[in-house]
């Protein structure tokens, strides 16, 4: 899926040229993109006020990136599903994974389905580093750091473990469930980032699938309405339904708060 630009942008003719208007002065970058090709990045390029800046960007046919997803036992995972960020030269020697590239760059290079024998092809990527992310019904999902030569790679066996599912239930001080909290991973005390991993239903029931078989779980309800206690630390697997406890926010209203102060006020006359 192409995403559409937010930037001043241009769509070229049948001879391949293109004119892009209202560039701010100062160094620029330009993106070429072309549905069934990898993108294709100039270097920075000085636009002067009231000048023209030439550049010439060459879309080249993509290559591919095969693999084979299986579970512990070597048995095919199919319909498995596969996704590929390109990792920009600048960051290709840093720690990277998908959820950050995702984060970066929005919509992966390409996407792709395990066939009946696991086998899965993406293309079209352009040469270069990418993070890896595969996920399945059932699985823990993993992301994987591979590198693409304009020939085409192949990273070969991927397997997937079996996940864990977690059942639990968010309650009030009164034992009551609560509906509609987020339930969220805390990755330090205290401290809880990203998106929520479930969201509790009428009755304040809430399920995690495809967690780790072992470690740990810091576990903390939110919401816009309830105070959260201290997160439940969970060891994988549960031995059972996990209970977070809240406490119901209370609101003061200009009402009661003036209603207050007047009944102080004749107690002490």
């Amino acid at each position: 899926m192409l995403m559409r630009p937010l930037l001043p942008a241009a769509v070229s003719g049948a001879d391949g040229r293109f004119a892009v208007a209202d560039l701010v002065p100062g160094p620029q970058r330009f993106t070429a993109l072309k549905t069934g090709l990898p993108e294709a990045d100039s270097d920075a390029l000085e636009a002067a006020a009231g000048g023209t800046v030439a550049v010439t960007l060459t879309l080249a046919p993509g290559a591919s990136l095969a693999l084979t997803v299986q579970d512990p036992d070597g048995r095919a995972i199919a319909g498995a599903t596969a996704k590929a960020w390109m990792v920009p030269a600048s960051r290709a020697d840093e720690p990277r994974s998908a959820t950050s590239m995702r984060e970066r760059g929005g919509e992966p290079a390409a996407t792709g389905t395990a066939a009946a024998d696991g086998s899965v092809r993406l293309s079209p990527l352009a040469p270069g580093a990418v993070a890896l992310e595969l996920a399945a019904p059932g699985y823990v999902s993993r992301t994987i750091d591979a590198t693409v030569t304009a020939a085409g790679s192949d990273v070969g066996v991927q397997v997937l473990e079996p996940g864990v599912e977690v059942l639990g239930r968010v309650v009030d001080e009164t034992g009551n469930g609560v509906a509609e909290v987020n339930v969220m991973v805390e990755d330090m005390p205290g401290m809880a980032f990203g998106d929520s991993v479930a969201r509790t239903d009428a009755a304040g029931n809430f399920t995690i699938a495809d967690r780790p078989r072992g470690g740990e779980l810091r576990l903390v309800a939110r919401g816009e309405k309830v105070v959260p206690a201290a997160a439940v630390v969970v060891r994988m697997p549960p031995d059972g339904p996990v209970e977070l406890r809240v406490r119901r926010a209370r609101a003061l209203t200009a009402g009661s708060s003036t209603s207050a102060t007047a009944s102080r006020s004749r107690g002490r006359g």
